[in-house]
């Protein structure tokens, strides 16, 4: 199995450059390299692809009308000399950014991100990880517990995440990019740039909402695919 690609990117040295990066990872076959997102919606009217490599220094991010054309939403990932702040729309937000100058390490976690996305199940039996049922973090010069069942969700709060409990919350000094890669329990999900929410108190959800015990939290159209992706859909 392989990521079907498309770079999108109006500058010609990157482009060579993610496609020698890409022709070097086993998992990825780019199919076309374009220079802006309408020419995405006319590849995705002849077939599917898996992945969008974009370069938001030099395209602009598509609007909500031109991704309800596509027959099929990819998982998008942008790639930028900064991460995106809370400016961009939340339905149109990509899943991680690559940030310049592009390492071979960076890209192959992106990979290993999408792939988990796209095929969580055979993920977890190529490569079993451990279950966190439990985390220590800081706390008045020490550590205490917290069990992962008592969390409701995590929330990126500046350059702090807040962890939101059943009988409280927690500030510590992280990114919500940063737990995404340490939280290896599957009743955890990103749904959002900045946020994780905790599938077992997930009570109701809309197009653009998740509700944990009856909050509303945003969750963006690039991170729907992969979160609807993890529930029992009868």
């Amino acid at each position: 199995m392989k990521l079907s690609t498309i770079i999108t990117s109006d500058a010609a040295v990157l482009t060579r450059s993610i496609k020698t990066i890409c022709e070097k990872i086993p998992r990825i076959l780019v199919i076309d390299t374009v220079k802006n997102f309408e020419d995405c919606l006319k590849v995705s009217q002849q077939g599917t692809f898996d992945l969008v490599l974009f370069d938001a220094d030099s395209v602009h991010m598509p609007d909500e009308s031109l991704l309800r054309q596509m027959t099929y939403i990819p998982q998008i990932v942008a790639i930028a000399a900064k991460d995106f702040d809370d400016s961009v729309p939340l339905s149109i937000q990509p899943i991680t950014t690559l940030l310049k100058p592009l390492t071979m390490v960076s890209f192959q976690r992106m990979i290993d991100l999408v792939w988990a996305n796209k095929y969580p199940q055979s993920f977890v039996k190529q490569a079993p990880l451990k279950t966190n049922n439990e985390f220590f973090i800081r706390s008045e010069g020490g550590f205490i517990r917290l069990d992962a069942a008592d969390i409701l969700y995590f929330e990126n709060v500046g350059e702090y995440v807040s962890i939101k409990t059943k009988k409280g919350s927690h500030l510590i000094h992280s990114t919500i990019k940063d737990l995404d890669s340490k939280l290896f329990n599957t009743r955890f999900v990103k749904i959002h740039r900045s946020f994780i929410v905790n599938l077992e108190y997930v009570n109701r959800i809309t197009d653009t909402s998740v509700y944990v015990e009856n909050k509303p939290i945003p969750m963006s159209r690039a991170h729907r695919s992969v979160f609807l992706n993890r529930l029992n859909i009868l």
